[in-house]
């Protein structure tokens, strides 16, 4: 019954509903998949004996997703007779586990993969649970999410409730949206600005930004040699690690305590390793599920402290996306249009209207924004970005070529000048103007080759020191570097003087160099 309404479902949306089979031994898992909104939805795996039952528990579950009922299928399932369970793990005992700082029970993991977990679950193992300790189910929760993508926009008013900060806000720009977490209540200095997110609805692709940004604002997920992967059964690892001499002498010693109706099994698991004798203990209702959970804690010994992930991580993300920067970098990505004064970028709407009050407006330095423009390819990028971009490209090929020289500007005092191929500053498609384009070209060549501290380096020295007035002696030199260095005939100049008082002559010199006096 369950497949056919999956089907009909199917038939209505347009879209073929997806099913995929596995078989693991004696048993089969399945899993059904169905487009809606242009998001992909997809349910819990189904297990059991037979292709069918699998099937059909794939589909019941999905339809479950898609009316947002509880999943019937969200337990423990025996592979043999297809029977379900109670999961390892309750939604409450999943919570207060959190919440006291306790480590998680032994194959957490297995148990949450097989049911729906809910809102503050998936907030609290993202966003709230210890990254190392609860590593493997915080894998699975972010993989259930990127199955429901349209449960972050829950996640995320809980992570603002919980902090009190004001409500994430979404703004569609082209065919994009980008979430925006306000610094409290105002718009502008430490405002996050996540990714933008593209879907074929609008609602799916505020779904797809509130995934991007609550992946900002979450811990990392652990690599994957740090996870074991949910269904790896420790015991068949340790034994495979005792047959190729990794540990030797392994050993399980089972206890029983309580009464004989309801025993409760305490089993001690030991082994030799390079690093002298490591023993792990579990505890089970049966004497199997001792011996796996104890075989679980001598695997997490013999694995060792795991790696944490930087303190600072989510503090370092944090700062690039509520930086001008970054979030220049995100609505860049997003379809937005920049423009250029003053040695200064600023942002805008692609039909040219200036941000909305949602978004900071927040003026990027022209050189700080260079690594930004380097990485722009996508032809969806604004036409303005492209033609900065374009620029950006080839001022630091002429920075990679040495194409650089010594120069004087117009006050007289030392700057870096690039050499850059005909026709890029000359070329008038681009839309771009060419007094600006020179001026952010002169600062590129200052940012890459006068970085902070190359004075430190090189001595106090000319082209080394802040720009200052140059010597005559060093001003003409470095119009000789000027005339080697880019043979290109300047542009010749015409000056006027209208002498007001009888007496006074005027000497004018003919062929003056754009190059080496800007005017």
């Amino acid at each position: 019954m369950a497949v056919t309404v999956v089907h009909l479902e199917s038939q209505r949306l347009g879209f073929p509903a997806v099913f995929e089979e596995t078989a693991d031994g004696a048993a089969f898992t399945a899993r059904a998949a169905l487009t809606v909104d242009g998001q992909s939805v997809t349910g819990q795996p189904g297990r059991g004996a037979s292709k069918k039952t699998a099937r059909q528990l794939a589909a019941l579950s999905l339809v479950a997703t898609l009316a947002g009922l509880p999943d019937p299928v969200g337990q423990t399932q025996d592979l043999d007779t297809g029977d379900t369970g109670s999961c390892a793990i309750g939604s409450e005992e999943l919570l207060a586990a959190i919440r006291d700082g306790r480590p998680p029970v032994p194959q957490l993991a297995e148990g949450l993969a097989a049911r729906r977990l809910s809102v503050q679950e998936l907030h609290d193992l993202l966003l709230a649970a210890d990254p190392v300790t609860w590593a493997a189910a915080r894998k699975v929760g972010w993989e259930q999410l990127i199955r429901s993508p349209q449960l972050a926009g829950g996640i995320l008013s809980l992570y603002t409730q919980s902090r009190g900060q004001a409500s994430v806000r979404y703004v569609t720009i082209t065919d994009g949206v980008v979430a925006v977490l306000p610094h409290y209540d105002w718009i502008q200095e430490g405002t996050h600005v996540g990714a933008p997110g593209r879907a074929a609805t609008t609602k799916a692709a505020q779904a797809a930004a509130a995934l991007t940004l609550l992946a900002d604002l979450m811990p990392p997920l652990a690599d994957e040699d740090q996870v074991t992967a949910p269904g790896r059964k420790p015991l068949i690892e340790l034994n495979e690690r005792a047959q190729v001499g990794a540990i030797t002498d392994l050993g399980f010693t089972v206890t029983a305590a309580g009464p004989p109706h309801d025993p409760v099994f305490t089993c001690s698991a030991a082994c030799r390793h390079a690093d002298g004798e490591i023993s792990g203990t579990g505890q089970g209702r049966t004497k199997a599920a001792a011996r796996a959970a104890a075989a679980e804690a001598l695997l997490a010994e013999l694995a060792g402290p795991a790696e944490p992930a930087p303190p600072s991580h989510v503090q370092a993300v944090s700062r690039y996306a509520t930086s001008p920067v970054g979030v220049a970098d995100r609505l860049i990505q997003a379809g937005c249009a920049i423009g250029y004064a003053g040695g200064q970028f600023h942002l805008g709407l692609p039909d040219g209207w200036p941000l909305p009050e949602e978004l900071p407006d927040l003026p990027v330095p022209a050189a700080r924004l260079l690594p930004v423009l380097a990485r722009v390819q996508s032809q969806e990028a604004h036409p303005s970005v492209r033609a900065w971009a374009h620029l950006a490209a080839a001022a630091l090929a002429a920075v990679a070529r040495r194409d650089v020289y010594p120069a004087v500007d117009a006050a007289g005092c030392d700057r870096w000048a690039l050499v850059l191929p005909d026709g890029i500053l000359t070329a008038e498609d681009d839309g771009l103007d060419q007094t600006d384009a020179r001026e952010f070209v002169g600062l590129v060549a200052e940012h890459l080759l006068r970085p902070p501290g190359i004075a430190l380096i090189a001595g106090p020295a000319p082209y080394a020191d802040p720009p200052a007035l140059l010597p005559r002696d060093v001003a003409e030199w470095a119009h000789r570097c000027a005339e080697l260095a880019d043979p290109r005939p300047g542009r010749p100049l015409a000056i006027r003087l209208h002498v007001q008082d009888e007496g006074i002559t005027a000497e004018l010199r003919p062929g003056l160099d754009r190059r080496t006096t800007p005017i």
